[in-house]
């Protein structure tokens, strides 16, 4: 007589939100932290914990929804994401990315389907550690552009901390940040 093989479940995907920052506290409320900022803020709407992983500080969100802040510099940002997906396919179906985006209003936002990183760092190093694969979602927080163009004037304007009156208005914009991702979230239907 055969003894039956035990059939198991597959194990349920996880769906990664990461929110792109530079990991130091010299850089803590920096417009370029923002992408983390808005996690966090989402973290705390639902109770979620922060512990540190390797080389991440995660948190879950609901069953097989976790949120990711990598422990790296922007331009890094991808190789802790690579980590989470040993079979790269995955990645464009189980990822969402958070970030700032010069070109938009500060406090808005927008959901971006995929494509390129578009001069982004530390996306540009997420398509890249993820072997060229670029169709995740995006949720773009508006950060404004400075009115110089000067590559200099950009980089003090990204890692400049926001101003009061900026910071009460990106309460609304992480509100919208969350809401957008809830609705990723649906409609992956984890």
């Amino acid at each position: 007589m055969a003894t039956a093989t035990p059939v198991t479940a597959a194990p349920k995907r996880v769906l990664y939100i990461v929110g792109l920052r530079n990991y130091d506290a010299l850089y803590s409320g920096t417009r370029h932290n923002v992408g983390a900022s808005a996690l966090i803020h989402l973290a705390k709407l639902y109770s979620a914990v922060w512990t540190s992983k390797g080389d991440s500080d995660v948190a879950l969100l609901k069953d097989s929804v976790q949120l990711v802040l990598p422990r790296t510099f922007m331009n890094l940002s991808g190789r802790p994401v690579a980590k989470l997906f040993p079979k790269k396919e995955y990645a464009n179906h189980d990822l969402i990315v958070a970030h700032d985006e010069l070109e938009l209003k500060l406090g808005q936002v927008k959901v971006k389907a995929g494509g390129s990183a578009r001069g982004h760092n530390g996306v540009k190093s997420i398509i890249d550690c993820l072997g060229g694969l670029n169709s995740f979602p995006r949720v773009l927080i508006g950060i404004d552009r400075p009115a110089s163009r000067d590559a200099r004037a950009v980089s003090e304007h990204v890692l400049g901390k926001f101003t009061k009156s900026e910071s009460e208005a990106l309460e609304l914009a992480f509100h919208n940040t969350c809401v957008a991702i809830e609705d990723l979230i649906q409609k992956r239907a984890v």
